[in-house]
């Protein structure tokens, strides 16, 4: 993010150095062009999220000519799909910044922001995303000679690969739980669906939300929820099987213990900037 001067806010760097076994490594961050559409307005106020492309030219060459740095990696957190992993075509922002600098400009690019397994080249940079919560790790691997880069390999490794035998103890530890949970979990409390789009989905969870605040508290209220809390168990094939809702899609739909918030008085301007933020 960048403040109207240009500048990177007080809070942030645009890049650091760093030294691995006498190899100068330059890291330039990134955050996606949708974070004004994925935060609280008030929150970036005064902030510009701007195309990365042409800063990532620029600072990739102060560093490596100012900071003396063999390697310039961008550490971002711009989306990256692949079709097939190693293999199939990068889609996204970060194979867009890609595509818009010249080859050799970054020797890599780290991806994030849309949990999916990447690795891969677009136009002669590599790129690499690690999937999500620890399930994955992205590698790149360097190869250098007399000082030079040579060689930039990407690849993905799946964390849980690596684990041939699982620990007997947090295994029976896991099936516990799962059996003990199952009741519950598995308790149909309702019907609805099926929902073919996000939209299906959150009109039937703003009519739940809607329907048990009037029946507890006897009033109407205008319902408002932020749609990227919506995780699994969402639409189409995710949708409650045969139409029925169980606990389990309940949890899964929304992990994060969120709560209804009830507000008896809102300023109209309030309501205003939250129904046209974009």
């Amino acid at each position: 993010p960048l403040t109207a001067t240009g500048k990177a806010p007080d809070f942030c760097q645009p890049y650091a150095v760093t030294t691995v076994n006498g190899v100068r490594i330059g890291l330039i961050g990134f955050i996606t062009q949708e974070t004004p559409t994925l935060v609280k307005a008030a929150n970036v106020a005064g902030l510009e999220f701007r195309d990365p492309a042409p800063i990532a030219t620029e600072l990739a060459a102060k560093l490596r000519t100012e900071e003396k740095c063999d390697i310039v990696i961008a550490l971002t957190h711009l989306g990256a799909t692949q079709s097939t992993l190693n293999t199939g075509e990068i889609k996204g922002e970060a194979a867009k910044l890609a595509t818009e600098i010249q080859p050799g400009t970054l020797d890599a690019i780290i991806s994030g922001h849309t949990h999916t397994k990447v690795a891969g080249t677009v136009n002669g940079t590599p790129i690499v995303q690690g999937y999500y919560n620890g399930r994955g790790l992205g590698k790149l691997q360097f190869t250098l000679r007399n000082g030079k880069l040579v060689v930039a390999a990407p690849a993905y490794m799946d964390v849980n690969a690596k684990y041939d035998k699982p620990d007997a103890e947090m295994t029976a530890k896991i099936a516990d739980y799962n059996a003990k949970l199952a009741p519950v979990l598995n308790e149909v409390v309702g019907t609805a669906g099926p929902f073919e789009t996000k939209d299906d989905l959150a009109n039937w969870a703003g009519d739940l939300i809607f329907n048990y605040a009037k029946r507890t508290t006897n009033n109407e209220y205008i319902v408002i929820q932020n749609d990227g809390g919506w995780r699994n168990g969402t639409f189409g094939a995710d949708s409650p099987k045969d139409n029925k809702v169980t606990m389990r899609y309940l949890f899964t739909l929304m992990p994060f213990d969120n709560e209804i918030v009830l507000i008896d008085k809102m300023k109209g301007a309030d309501l205003l900037e939250i129904l046209t933020q974009k």
